[in-house]
């Protein structure tokens, strides 16, 4: 770099100098939109995630309030205390 900058002149050196910082700028530049263009994107993307999961959770209640209607729901919890009953049946024989 010093060998470089002694055999060029001060005006060469800007010259150099203010070409570097234009093609950084450029890139700063084309790399920030981008970046702000893949942001908003995201954002959409969030928003549509976040709306499929207010359906799911609409539509989950609304089966299970189907459920309950047609006592379904009963059978489920009748079920899980027949299992619990073996399960304090085998304990009891086990002890």
């Amino acid at each position: 770099m010093a060998l470089e900058a002694s055999d060029k002149t001060v005006d060469q050196l800007k010259n150099k100098r203010t070409t570097a910082k234009v093609k950084f700028t450029r890139l700063a530049n084309l790399l920030s939109k981008g970046a702000d263009s893949m942001i908003k994107a995201e954002l959409k993307e969030f928003k549509k995630f976040s709306a499929d999961a207010r359906r799911v959770l609409e539509d989950k209640d609304v089966y299970r309030t189907g459920l309950l209607s047609e006592g379904l729901e009963g059978l489920r919890w009748s079920l899980t205390s027949s299992r619990q009953l073996t399960l304090r049946r085998q304990s009891k024989t086990l002890g």
